[in-house]
């Protein structure tokens, strides 16, 4: 089973600046690669902010001050577990900045991906970056292997469909029994001569009424949380079906549309 100790490691090396005013360029593009990189959720990806961690500060001052022999890039990738390194450096002339990225095998020191970009300084910086290491991520050899499959292909709606005819089918019970309540207090008060008759004639058919509307809505609560339940376990993906429950004359109206 695949899981996520079994993504490839990836370690993302402070970018190069190759001139003051990139400075801050080059620091920003090594934490787009964090992110960027870690978006997929199909690398594991670790930055020199974490190294720290993970091998002590002065073995991190050793490694990574020698990133540009190949020894050394062999060692970090040793010393942390990667297969893979992530390298950049930012360039500038004018109002232009020259990007450069690579991603290099640790085991043979060889670049297997390269990705170059002319930037105009502050216009689609990100956009184009982030382009930028998406195709690098791609680059990387056996990735489609460590991709974690979802673990439910089940759509939510139909859960949401069986809450909501829940909801309905309470609510028109509630209304019945207050319905059949009135209409046996205005029989009993029609008996006991409390209001005229045509008083009572007009408070029992509205008791009706509003009784036959909560049995509608009842049964059609009850019909769709049933449906929404045979949807969610029954079948694997299905296509969103519309549900509609609207009051009648004298009940209800369920309408159901879609595909099953």
């Amino acid at each position: 089973m695949t899981g996520a100790a079994e993504r490839p490691r990836v370690v993302v090396l402070d970018v190069t600046s190759f001139d003051a005013t990139t400075a801050r360029r080059a620091s920003e593009l090594a934490e787009l690669a964090l992110t960027e990189l870690s978006r997929s959720g199909r690398l594991e990806v670790i930055g020199t902010s974490d190294v720290t961690t993970m091998l002590g500060l002065e073995r991190q001052k050793t490694l990574l001050g020698c990133t540009q022999e190949r020894s050394c890039m062999a060692e970090i990738g040793a010393a942390l577990g990667a297969p893979y390194l992530v390298a950049g450096s930012v360039g500038s002339s004018g109002a232009l900045l020259r990007v450069d990225l690579k991603l290099i095998e640790v085991s043979s020191s060889k670049v297997i991906a390269r990705e170059g970009q002319v930037i105009e300084n502050g216009r689609d910086w990100y956009t184009l970056t982030a382009a930028m290491f998406a195709r690098l991520e791609a680059a990387v050899p056996g990735l489609d292997a460590a991709v974690v499959k979802p673990t439910s292909g089940r759509a939510a709606w139909p859960f949401v469909v069986a809450g909501a005819g829940a909801l309905v089918g309470l609510g028109g019970g509630a209304l019945m029994v207050v319905g059949a309540a009135q209409a046996t207090d205005a029989l009993e008060q029609g008996r006991a001569g409390a209001v005229i008759a045509s008083d009572v004639s007009t408070r029992y058919d509205a008791a009706s009424a509003l009784h036959t509307v909560g049995v509608g809505l009842l049964i059609g609560g009850a019909a769709v949380a049933a449906t929404g339940v045979v949807l969610a376990f029954v079948t694997g993906e299905p296509k969103p079906a519309p549900v509609s429950l609207a009051p009648v004359a004298g009940g209800a109206q369920l309408t159901l549309q879609g595909t099953f």
